[in-house]
């Protein structure tokens, strides 16, 4: 065991490791203000490797990444008829909550967080809309996309197996309207949006489960 350092001839208290923590020397008086600082100091230095995995997320920007890719949550998402919201909740590894001051007697509207996925592709807006149990109207769920651009040749290449048909074109009069290219699967209809804006990439991609398929909310279960 070392000796402790004298300053004055007063042993010291050596806090942390000088060479790798930015330890901090602290002389042998009882200096119980200081002594909040001192911990933190400490901890901080335990906590430069071992807590980075439990780093909080900027409550400003909040952001959930997945090393899932893409085309991964596509497929996952049509492993399930319907858009059933706990599949949706798992897939997307969130809970949805409801915009109340959406929904009405008819539809329940569901947000979540926006999601970095691992192939550069951000969700960065969610929207579903679950149909009452009253309500004979098909579920729909948007995703908005940013980050990695995906181009018509790799929606080709990567996208729904399905042969891609174009069932929407621009009027002319917003650069906010899309070409949409639709692929019909056994699951039901994906529309995949080119807006004007940016007519190179996909700009959103909208989920239309077959109809007769009634997914279950939260409100609606028992």
């Amino acid at each position: 065991m070392s000796a402790r350092p004298l300053v004055d001839g007063r042993a010291q208290v050596l806090l942390g490791d000088t060479t790798t923590h930015g330890g901090v020397v602290v002389s042998g008086r009882r200096n119980w203000r200081s002594f909040p600082k001192l911990l933190a100091v400490f901890f901080a230095g335990l906590c430069t490797n071992a807590c980075q995995p439990f780093a909080l997320a900027n409550p400003q920007n909040p952001m959930i990444t997945l090393h899932t890719s893409f085309w991964q949550i596509i497929e996952s998402i049509q492993e399930r008829p319907g858009l059933p919201l706990a599949h949706l909740e798992d897939t997307l590894h969130q809970t949805l909550f409801e915009h109340t001051e959406k929904s009405n007697a008819y539809f329940q509207f569901y947000a979540g967080e926006p999601v970095q996925l691992g192939d550069g592709i951000v969700l960065s807006k969610l929207d579903l809309r679950l149909p009452r149990q009253s309500n004979p109207n098909p579920a729909l769920l948007v995703f908005t996309l940013q980050g990695t651009c995906i181009d018509l040749q790799q929606l080709q290449e990567k996208g729904p197996t399905a042969e891609l048909k174009i069932t929407g074109t621009p009027r002319g009069r917003s650069v906010q309207e899309a070409t949409t290219h639709s692929a019909f699967t056994a699951w039901g209809q994906l529309d995949f949006g080119f807006q004007q804006a940016k007519p190179e990439c996909v700009a959103y991609v909208t989920f239309k489960p077959k109809t007769g398929v009634t997914p279950s909310s939260k409100a609606d279960k028992p």
